[in-house]
């Protein structure tokens, strides 16, 4: 059993999908970048050599920029906008537990709440208004992959491995 800290830069975004009242698409995708602080805990059988372990934690994310791509199914052209902050939360708090194989791991988050303000609203010129993000999904699930390099001797000692047995094929 072991505790680690990290740090980690995360870009995941939401899609939907709208049908106009002229009956074309409009697909939407917004991403967001954000640098978490992780904070989990390892359980496994001697992880240190074979970084082999399961884990398990929760994440600090503190939200940094927000972007939208959209497209209509009409044209293949995709339009790229970078939103104002102001349409995006300042931080959200995930759970989740993963397996990890040498450099490789896998991974299941949930993400509590959404990073999109939901109380962000938009005034129209006729004296009405819309609460712009109120209808997305809340509490998201994702499944993701990714590679970790632990900070240690383990990293050099595998690397020259790596490194000697490249050497040795391709002579």
């Amino acid at each position: 059993v072991g505790l680690s800290v990290g740090l980690e830069y995360k870009m995941y975004g939401i899609s939907a999908k709208y049908e106009t009242l002229a009956g074309n698409w409009l697909i939407e995708n917004h991403k967001v970048s954000q640098v978490s602080l992780p904070v989990f805990i390892k359980y496994g059988s001697k992880f240190y050599e074979p970084q082999r372990f399961i884990y398990f934690g929760a994440a600090y994310n503190y939200n940094i920029m927000l972007s939208k791509t959209e497209r209509v199914d009409f044209t293949e052209e995709l339009r790229n906008i970078d939103l104002s902050s102001d349409m995006l939360n300042k931080s959200n708090i995930s759970a989740f537990a993963g397996f990890n194989y040498m450099f490789f791991h896998i991974q299941a988050e949930y993400v509590f709440g959404n990073f999109l303000s939901k109380n962000l609203q938009e005034e129209f010129p006729d004296g009405n208004s819309v609460r712009t993000f109120e209808g997305q999904p809340q509490n998201i699930i994702m499944i993701k992959t990714g590679l970790a390099f632990p900070l240690n001797s383990w990293t050099s000692r595998k690397w020259y491995a790596i490194e000697t047995w490249l050497r040795r094929l391709l002579k």
